[in-house]
């Protein structure tokens, strides 16, 4: 056999070849396959999601043993939750199997449920909170309002470092269930001992009976860093409030017009109302790419435009003089 067939025969995927790879490898390989996306999918209210039987993520982790062993601790690292179902699943995966829920370390969640009770507790090592107000098949009845309070209570169990509060664009501030949520979370934000992140995804300028509360809490955290919100259309205090935290070091704000680092316009009514404090200032600053509208001056706008036109013109005129008849010629010498 000559030596380029023994190469092609080496890297021919029969089973073999692929078990002589380091497990470092197929770790990396594996954690593309079979990892949940860090934040919720962008889906419109109208869309129903559809179960597809030709893409999942435990496909790789029906393979063979050894990709289920290598695979399964990165399956688990991040727990996208999308409705009330998947999160009775999860609790009664999780108490089948605890030392499972030792590989979690990031919940996404797009709702408020009482199975979330069991999750939290099954779950220690969770470190990244990503949380919406609001989800597909979320119940409002006030009966469940007691089992809610209880699991948002359950989270000051852990040991949250980045947290993530977002809401649907039919969910409103003002509602009975959102401003139960608010408040309890409110409550247990300045428990969350090692805090350093914090993105809400909505802007803090509505609703701000109940946002002040959050806003009161989050000045309070002896370990925020960073603050990511949207950017106000009006002026509201609630940022102003939060500024009041000494250790805060920035915040960015973002715009949905915006792509991620694309620098934003400073005219708009709240940047203009947030330079009169300068602790606000200097914390958007150093957070947020912000373009300065610097002034054109008329002199500058006459030499780019004004002085090119007299150019032209005085060479159409010496042109016009070369090629016209020997008695114009004079005539125009005489002009």
């Amino acid at each position: 056999m000559s030596p380029f067939r023994r190469t092609i025969s080496w890297i021919t995927v029969d089973g073999t070849c692929i078990a002589r790879f380091p497990e470092e490898i197929l770790h990396q390989i594996l954690r593309l396959c079979v990892s949940a996306p860090p934040t919720p999918p962008a889906r419109p209210s109208w869309h129903v999601r559809q179960q597809s039987c030709n893409r999942s993520r435990t496909a790789a982790l029906l393979v063979c043993k050894s990709w289920l062993r290598i695979a399964t601790p990165a399956f688990y690292k991040t727990v996208l939750l999308q409705s009330e179902e998947q999160a009775i699943m999860l609790s009664s995966t999780l108490v089948a199997n605890p030392p499972l829920g030792r590989y979690v370390r990031s919940l996404v969640i797009l709702g408020v449920w009482s199975a979330l009770g069991d999750v939290v507790k099954l779950c220690p090592g969770v470190v990244s909170l990503d949380l919406t107000l609001g989800g597909p098949r979320e119940s409002v009845a006030i009966c469940q309002m007691k089992e809610i309070a209880i699991v948002i209570s359950g989270l000051q169990s852990l040991d949250i470092r980045n947290f993530a509060l977002r809401k649907l664009p039919n969910v409103y501030l003002t509602q009975h269930r959102p401003r139960l949520i608010i408040s309890y979370l409110s409550k247990i934000i300045p428990k969350w001992q090692r805090l350093e992140n914090v993105h809400v995804a909505f802007p803090l300028s509505t609703g701000l009976n109940v946002i002040l509360p959050l806003a009161t809490a989050l000045a309070c955290s002896t370990s925020l860093r960073i603050l990511r919100t949207q950017l106000p259309v009006v002026w509201s205090p609630v940022l102003l409030k939060i500024s009041e935290n000494p250790y805060l070091e920035k915040i960015e704000l973002w715009n949905l017009f915006l792509t991620d680092g694309e620098a934003m316009v400073g005219t708009g009514l709240f940047l203009k109302e947030a330079r009169r404090h300068q602790r606000l200032a200097d914390l958007i600053k150093a957070g947020t790419r912000i373009i300065r509208a610097r002034a054109h001056t008329v002199g500058g706008f006459e030499q780019a435009m004004v002085v090119p036109i007299r150019t032209e013109v005085n060479a159409l005129t010496s042109a016009t003089i070369a090629s016209s008849p020997p008695l114009f010629h004079h005539l125009s010498l005489h002009v």
